[in-house]
């Protein structure tokens, strides 16, 4: 397992953190990333774009490494790990988003209230 960043950990100087936060650029989640329902409204108010994740999980883990995302929304976290070779546990109270996650993580078509 990677040993934590040390500008999230150990050093609290906020220009640092935005250094950072400014070297990442992300559009919002959108077009064929972006989980519809038959409406053509997102599914869920704030899906995160995989690419964040994926950049998160390569920094913070090692294939084989037990991720964990305890609000797991709509399965970002899941499938990107599933990708990775990363092991996960998802934890999500909505259970729209639960059938959302499952379906999209095997890679099912993805319907609203499924």
């Amino acid at each position: 397992m990677r040993k934590p960043w040390p500008i999230s950990t150990t050093v609290r100087n906020p220009e640092r953190l935005r250094d950072f936060i400014d070297f990442i650029e992300m559009p919002i989640v959108q077009g064929k990333e972006r989980i519809k329902g038959e409406n053509g409204r997102a599914l869920h108010p704030t899906q995160k774009p995989e690419k964040l994740i994926e950049l998160i999980l390569l920094a913070s883990s090692d294939e084989n490494d037990l991720i964990l995302d305890p609000f797991f929304g709509t399965g970002t976290t899941g499938s990107v790990a599933s990708r990775l070779k990363r092991n996960w546990i998802g934890i999500e109270i909505n259970e729209d988003y639960c059938n959302i996650a499952h379906n999209r993580i095997l890679g099912r078509e993805i319907k609203e209230n499924a």
